[in-house]
Formats: structure tokens, sequence, C-alpha cells
């Protein structure tokens, strides 16, 4: 007598070289959810990676832009207020919440449905110190009128590129008005379209005048400008180098080479470091 024969399974679908896991789409388009090894990455219809997990280390920032954004650590101690805007699979948040056990975080996301994939495919806590805005960010500042934060991070990105809410003078001069006094300012730019990148970088500069900074990432087309809300600084270069190699340490992320990168890059700021 033959036995039963198994009904074959489906083969699982392959996207971007990884395995599809899950997708959705909204009015603002796709979003897919793909596992390559031990990463799982979120997906807007594109190639380009808006997040990616460690499967076995759900809080460490994977992606090298996410990386350089933290940076802006150099410039801030112990931050107790964070707005992030433009979630993604909440990289971000996750990196926050598990460094800084003090700390709250904001989270402004236009989009409910990239919300819900954070929580249910790349581990976004629920949790008192975390708060989720469903949102467009000009609209969530007229809510907000009065709260100030220690650093804000802004992410926003579709598949075109980086928003246009996000882009003008105008937003740049309320994103510094609503950070408090030596607060930091964190934008993910991409250098292309060149014509916009030279725009919004010239818009942060016009905001923060002498206490803004670029980082280039090594590889990518990303660039993260770095701004402080603090009048006449003086770095102490040698003590931010002691800095970022504690940082190293302590977040498992090349901090000195970021460190020497923004040096190079910004020599007027930094004539005192030996990189």
């Amino acid at each position: 007598m033959l036995g039963r024969r198994k009904r074959a399974e489906k083969p699982a679908a392959r996207r971007y070289r990884g395995k599809l896991i899950f997708e959705d789409s909204d009015k603002m388009g796709l979003m897919e959810v793909v596992d390559d090894l031990d990463h799982r990455s979120l997906h807007f219809g594109s190639r380009e990676k808006q997040s990616s997990m460690s499967l076995t280390s759900h809080h460490q920032l994977i992606l090298s832009y996410t990386q350089a954004m933290m940076a802006g650590l150099l410039f801030m101690d112990r931050p107790k207020s964070v707005l992030n805007v433009g979630l993604g699979g909440g990289s971000i948040p996750k990196f926050f919440l598990y460094h800084y056990p003090d700390c709250s975080v904001d989270v402004v996301e236009i989009r409910e449905k990239v919300v819900d994939l954070a929580h249910t495919y790349f581990h976004l806590p629920q949790e008192r110190r975390l708060n989720i805005f469903i949102s467009d960010v000009k609209e969530y500042f007229r809510t907000i009128k009065t709260k100030l934060y220690d650093i804000i991070v802004l992410d926003v990105f579709d598949k075109e590129g980086m928003s246009d809410s996000v882009r003008g003078f105008s937003f740049m001069s309320t994103c510094k008005s609503r950070l408090k006094e030596n607060g930091v300012l964190i934008i993910n730019l991409w250098s292309e379209p060149e014509q916009v990148y030279k725009k919004m970088v010239y818009n942060i500069f016009k905001c923060f005048k002498s206490q803004a900074m670029i980082l280039p990432v090594a590889d990518r087309s990303n660039h993260i400008v770095i701004g402080i809300n603090q009048t006449g600084i003086n770095f102490q270069d040698h003590l931010l180098r002691e800095k970022s190699h504690h940082l190293e340490q302590i977040f498992k992320i090349g901090m000195a080479d970021l460190f020497s990168s923004l040096c190079s890059c910004n020599k007027r700021l930094f004539m005192g470091s030996n990189h």
C-alpha cells in the first residue's frame, strides 16, 4: 500500500535577495518586511532599506546611517527626552530606550501601518517611556506647543526621497525652537537629488549658523547633519575624542571613526583635533 503523498509546500517569496515575510500597502505606497540571514529589513517599495534589525540583538543599530546619526550623542550627555520623526522599524527609539533608562521617547509617524509593523515584526516595545503619535510632524508641533527636547531626530523618507514637509527654513527654525538649551538636532539627508540636498543644507546652516556640521556616511548617499542649540561653541576636542572611545565600548558602534570623520569634514569647528 502506497503511503500518502505530502503536499508540496509553496516556496517563500523572494524579494531584494531575501525572504519576503510580509507586505502591505496604504495610500502612501508599499511596505515590505524581508528577512536575509540574521537581519530583518523594512522596505518602502524599493531596494533601499528603511530599517534593519538583527534578529538576535533587537536594539543594535545595523545600518551605517543610523550608526552615524548617533554621532550627535557626542554633544549631549544622557538625554532625558527624544523626539524621533519618522519611525520606520523603530531602530532609533529602541536604541535610546535600551541605552538610556531615564529617557522618554516621543515618535511622530504619519503612517499607522508602519507603527503596526514596527511592533509586530521589529520588536518595538509597548512601554510607558515610548509615546507614538500618528500625525504629520507640522501638525504635531502645532498641537504640542510647549514641549522641549534634548534631541530631535529627523529620518523622514519615502521611496521618492526626503519628505517635502521637512525641507524648508521655517521648519528647521521650528525644530530649533523645540530644542532645550544645548539640545541637538540630528537629520538624515540623501545627497541626491543634488539641488534638494544643497537647499536643505543651506536652510540648516542658516538656522544653526556656526553650530551645524555635516557627517557623510561612508559608501552611502546619506549625509548626517547635526545642529546644536548653543551659542559660542567651544569644543574640547580631546575630551570629545575620549568620549567617542567610551561610547564605542557601550554602543558597539565605531564612534571614534565617526568623530574623526566629523573633524575632517568640519575643520572650522575641530581645528584642535589630532585626527
